[in-house]
């Protein structure tokens, strides 16, 4: 990863974890799930941070095959630029 796709996969975990923390102190959140709290607020993030990374798209339909990984299917989200590998994005929730 170059430093500029580091510095994009930086800068999404920072964004995420800030928009997670004003929804979670704004509506009492007690505990956040992936799917209605994570994954809405990495792709927010992820679209704010596209419009800055043009021509970059982003999806959540991305399907990714491996033989390590046969059951993989779609990543969560992805930045996709054109002449370079994507940007893949495993949400997780941790305990």
């Amino acid at each position: 990863m170059s430093y500029a796709r580091d510095v994009l996969a930086a800068e999404l975990c920072e964004a995420t974890a800030r928009t997670l923390e004003e929804n979670a102190s704004e509506r009492q959140i007690a505990a956040i799930n992936e799917r209605d709290y994570l994954q809405p607020a990495c792709l927010s993030a992820a679209r704010n941070l596209w419009r800055t990374q043009k021509p970059m798209e982003v999806s959540t339909t991305l399907r990714v095959a491996s033989e390590r990984w046969p059951r993989l299917g779609a990543v969560d989200i992805a930045f996709h630029k054109p002449g370079e590998p994507p940007i893949l994005v495993a949400l997780v929730r941790g305990i």
